[in-house]
């Protein structure tokens, strides 16, 4: 049996040899230290050790390399240039709620209630307006007081659902509009038009059909028609811009 290891161990010497020969050639001191035969275990283990702390923090240091490349990054350059002939768009600026309600006067309620759709034909209240206002106590008390017509005398003359009827309850710009700035400058209400776009308004359309006659005015009449045209506040920046109130949207 004695001879039998001795043999193989003459036999596996070689094969040791052969694998570790690489390690032995190599110019990383550390790893022919650590495949050396004639060097200590103990100073092999050290070696041993400190070739993986060193692999380790190479391999921490350049994982997010390593991520960031694997991510695909692209660079992209912007250059920004003020153009001189660059035209101002047209700002459109719409509100879903035709009215001001809360400046409603007994008056407009009594003659356009119906028409705002707040009343019935009879000038009570609808069920349904009713139902809505019950969660806000305050708002069913102010429209209740305002929808009671039992001692109102009604004004002779009322202008009815005109033009200046929804200028006066309707959302302005300056209301609307809460900052403005172009090509680096403040603007404001005052650098924009109101321009009509010749398209009635559907308040303005039933008053003209409707049986609330007096005083209706056409959906062109006044300021409700060709509005101040865009154009003519060119000592701004933000000159020549039309703001298209588009209240019935």
């Amino acid at each position: 049996e004695e001879e039998k290891k001795e043999e193989e161990e003459e036999r596996g010497a070689p094969m040791a040899r052969g694998r570790r020969a690489p390690a032995l050639r190599t110019r990383l001191h550390g790893l022919r230290l650590m495949c050396s035969a004639r060097a200590a275990p103990a100073r092999r283990a050290l070696w041993v050790l400190a070739f993986c702390t060193a692999l380790g923090l190479l391999l921490a240091w350049s994982s997010d390399r390593l991520l960031h490349w694997l991510a695909f990054p692209s660079h992209t350059r912007v250059r920004t240039e003020w153009s001189r002939q660059l035209p101002f768009p047209a700002v459109t600026l719409c509100n879903n709620n035709p009215l001001r309600f809360p400046r409603l006067s007994k008056g407009d309620l009594y003659y356009a209630g119906h028409w705002l759709g707040l009343l019935l034909p009879n000038r009570t209240a609808r069920p349904l307006l009713t139902e809505l206002l019950r969660a806000d106590e305050a708002r069913l008390r102010w429209f209740a007081k305002l929808a009671d017509f039992r001692l109102f005398l009604p004004p002779r003359h009322y202008e009815g659902i005109s033009a200046d009827f929804m200028d006066r309850l309707g959302h302005q710009l300056e209301d609307m509009l809460l900052s403005c700035k172009y090509r680096g400058e403040l603007c404001g209400p005052h650098n924009f038009s109101a321009v009509s776009a010749r398209r009635e308004h559907p308040l303005l359309s039933a008053a003209v059909r409707g049986p609330l006659g007096r005083g209706a005015a056409s959906p062109h009449h006044g300021e409700g028609g060709d509005r101040e045209r865009p154009g003519n506040h060119a000592g701004h920046p933000a000159g020549r811009v039309s703001a298209h109130l588009g209240r019935n949207r």
